[in-house]
């Protein structure tokens, strides 16, 4: 990862905003970096655009709790400006089409230390990014995020839980839709006249 892992030690999750999620290679690379790291986060969220036949919001299921993956198959000013999310890192890579629309979405979700990397940025958005509140060093190429504008403390995400009453078809169906959206689902059926716990999915 570009220089994010310094600044996510000690914190309850980290965030991390890719513009072009591409074959994943920006992820694999955080979820490296955050195993290995003794001084991690407790989670990982990572967030990124991509290419996609239907327009969207995809969470894609992970083998660890803590880690959340999820796409957006939209424009980028469109998908920041529907985006809930608090973003402690940002990569801007392939800009060049980018434009400067999306600038003040991407400003809405930043906080204060907010760090940005970007990836041959055309003058027009370093100024836009610069404007918006993004401080860039010597090498144009990373930004920290400030603001005098007051910022709301990170809410903790509520809990959500399901019970799915059906462990056939439809209820499996409706199980794994339901954990790909971070609820806590239990799965029952009923046997004998009694209700059977089959499986808890959650997923957050």
């Amino acid at each position: 990862m570009p220089g994010f892992t310094e600044h996510w030690g000690g914190r309850a999750r980290f965030v991390i905003f890719d513009s072009c999620f591409g074959g994943g290679e920006g992820f694999r690379a955080a979820l490296e970096a955050w195993r290995a790291d003794p001084h991690r986060p407790a989670r990982l969220h990572y967030i990124a655009l991509a290419d996609g036949a239907l327009p969207g919001f995809m969470r894609m299921p992970q083998d660890d709790a803590h880690v959340t993956l999820d796409l957006l198959c939209a424009p980028i000013d469109t998908a920041l400006a529907q985006l809930d999310a608090r973003l402690d890192a940002v990569r801007l890579h392939g800009a060049a089409h980018l434009g400067t629309n999306f600038v003040r979405g991407l400003a809405r979700l930043s906080v204060p230390g907010t760090l940005l990397w970007a990836d041959a940025v055309a003058p027009a958005l370093r100024d836009a990014l610069a404007g918006a509140g993004f401080g860039f060093d010597s090498s144009g190429s990373r930004a920290i995020f400030a603001t005098r504008k007051p910022v709301a403390p990170r809410a903790e995400p509520a809990e959500r839980r399901a019970l799915v009453i059906g462990a056939g078809v439809a209820g499996s169906a409706a199980c794994e839709r339901l954990c790909a959206r971070g609820w806590q689902v239990t799965s029952s059926s009923w046997c004998c006249g009694t209700f059977t716990i089959c499986r808890n999915c959650g997923r957050r």
